[in-house]
């Protein structure tokens, strides 16, 4: 899947190949159609390791409940 981490290197984030998710029972796998980063996931761009997972505002169809 592609998956959008954070990078040492400017702009601080990067489109890249990552493992499959597994969700957990109360979770749900989504394919993800569009995303944004927020005002404050950009703000805390440079306190995460690099390879961290960012990006919670996404619009999606529900792969597995």
């Amino acid at each position: 899947m592609l998956a959008l981490l954070t990078s040492s290197t400017d702009p601080g984030v990067e489109l890249t190949e990552a493992p499959d998710p597994e969700p957990l029972p109360n979770e749900a796998l989504v394919a993800v159609a569009a995303i944004s980063l927020n005002r404050g996931e950009v703000r805390a761009l440079a306190t995460k390791p690099p390879g961290s997972l960012t990006g919670w505002d996404l619009a999606g169809t529900i792969r597995r409940p």
